[in-house]
């Protein structure tokens, strides 16, 4: 089920207002392709009485807000739905009604009457024997934001993660002060390992998966390939980071493990192989924390 985002909020602040009158009369004055609201193709008379009917007519007066009541009318449109999906209805679905229409997930369009994606993997056959089944068939445990490889997630999460960045600071003290990850202390990779959009994704998403409780590999696997689909992997920041933190988890708790057994783990395959990425420049393996 898609999201309903009223058209009269023009410039998404969550509200309607009188600036979003102003800033669709100076995009539509000018031509411009942000104004084309009916998403038809071309900006012309059709998009401003569109527009003026949603911003005037009860979707929400000048000072509104676009509430519940108002995103459930039929002349507002559902764009943005579940793992950001991009809701299309300018495209026939197999479907009638809700499912007249598909959804543009990054890399594939998915068929929500189907339930099944349109086009094949571009990674082959990643996910098992169909290169067209959406998340092994199990879309109550599984995501896939990026139309490539289905995930094991939590997706609540991973939302969090992209929505809510966590920037180093006392949220990283839920950890206890000798809990791990590969032999490294928690708290201090949660502390030390940077500031960055990719790192604050991370950390997000982490604190949520151990305040549920989940099991950690599984949580930073997932963490680290939401994060990755849209920004590349600081490897040798997560290097320097873990053989930091190892050093710590030994001072303070004891060490479980030389620094090289706790550290080599399986790593994740590529998400996404059209991302420009950081080479890693670990020898020999790669670090997840």
């Amino acid at each position: 089920m898609a999201q309903c985002i009223t058209p009269a909020d023009y410039n998404a602040s969550g509200k309607v207002d009188l600036f979003d009158y102003n800033d669709f009369m100076d995009d539509y004055g000018n031509d411009r392709v942000r104004s084309d609201v009916n998403f038809d193709g071309q900006v012309d008379f059709d998009d401003y009485l569109d527009f003026i009917a949603a911003w005037d007519g009860g979707a929400g007066q000048e000072g509104g807000l676009p509430g519940s009541g108002q995103h459930s009318r039929a002349t507002v449109g559902n764009r943005i739905g579940y793992a950001g999906y991009q809701f299309d209805p300018s495209i026939a679905g197999s479907g009638t009604g809700g499912g007249a229409g598909k959804y543009h997930v990054r890399h594939r369009v998915y068929d929500a009457a189907m339930g099944r994606w349109t086009r094949r993997d571009p990674l082959g056959y990643v996910d098992g024997a169909s290169v067209y089944e959406y998340v092994k068939s199990r879309a109550v445990v599984g995501t896939d934001a990026s139309g490539l490889r289905w995930l094991p997630c939590d997706g609540t999460c991973i939302s969090e993660g992209y929505n809510q960045p966590v920037p180093p600071g006392p949220e990283c003290l839920s950890y206890s002060q000798c809990q791990t990850y590969s032999c490294a202390n928690a708290r201090c990779f949660c502390l030390t390992s940077g500031d960055e959009l990719w790192q604050n994704i991370v950390r997000s998403c982490l604190l949520c998966n151990y305040r549920r409780g989940n099991d950690p590999n599984v949580a930073h696997a997932c963490c680290y390939a939401a994060a990755s689909t849209i920004l590349p992997t600081p490897y040798w920041t997560l290097f320097k980071t873990s053989l930091r933190c190892w050093a710590v988890q030994a001072a303070l708790c004891g060490a479980t493990g030389t620094f090289a057994s706790c550290v080599v783990v399986p790593a994740l395959p590529a998400l996404d192989p059209l991302l420009p990425r950081v080479p890693p420049r670990v020898p020999t393996f790669q670090v997840f924390f």
